[in-house]
């Protein structure tokens, strides 16, 4: 959680998606604050997805620690969001430095004619 929210919402409306998608038993939803210790999570995991997360270039610092904190060798990863040029960069220049590699995919929506405001950067994402 990145950005000023409330955490007990947060989970309880997670929750409540898992439930209504039938992955109750399966799926667990946890908290997870950026930048924080994550050893509830117990990395590395095996996937790691985060979408529609980024939209302060003043939180992709923590995101990505955390991003990278919880890979290991054989995770793989999806950060998918808005392009947006300060958070898109910053995420860019960041995931090297955390022993991560990034293949941007730009993706927009078919029925739009504006790209500046539909297009998503995507980041597939693995330790090194």
């Amino acid at each position: 959680m990145g950005s000023p929210v409330d955490p007990a919402l947060t989970l309880t409306l997670a929750t409540k998606c898992l439930q209504v998608n039938n992955l109750t038993g399966r799926t667990e939803v946890l908290p997870l604050r950026w930048g924080e210790s994550v050893p509830h999570l117990s990395p590395p995991l095996d996937l790691v997805l985060a979408s529609d997360v980024a939209y302060d270039a003043a939180c992709v610092p923590a995101l990505i620690s955390t991003f990278a904190t919880l890979c290991g060798p054989a995770t793989r990863g999806l950060l998918a969001f808005e392009a947006r040029p300060p958070v898109t960069d910053m995420a860019v220049a960041l995931l090297p430095q955390h022993g991560l590699v990034g293949t941007p995919v730009c993706v927009w929506h078919p029925s739009s004619s504006d790209v500046t405001t539909t297009a998503v950067m995507s980041f597939l994402t693995c330790c090194l």
